[in-house]
C-alpha cells in the first residue's frame, strides 16, 4: 500500500481499506471514531512520525 500521510504528520492515524478514516492526537479516540465509521471492521492505528523524527512506541 502506497499512501501520500504528510499531512497527518504527527497524529495518529486509523486506515481501513486504503483510506483513512479517522485521525488526532489521541489514539483511543482515533481508534473509537475508526471502529464506529466502519462498522467494526478491522483497521490499523498508527502514528505518522514528524518529518525527521524517529518514534519509538
Amino acid at each position: 500500500m502506497s499512501m501520500d500521510l504528510s499531512s497527518f504528520e504527527g497524529l495518529w492515524v486509523a486506515i481501513s481499506d486504503g483510506h483513512v478514516v479517522s485521525s488526532g492526537q489521541a489514539p483511543k479516540k482515533v481508534y473509537s471514531e475508526a471502529m464506529k465509521a466502519t462498522h467494526n471492521k478491522p483497521v490499523m492505528l498508527t502514528k505518522i512520525p514528524k518529518r525527521g523524527i524517529v518514534e519509538l512506541l
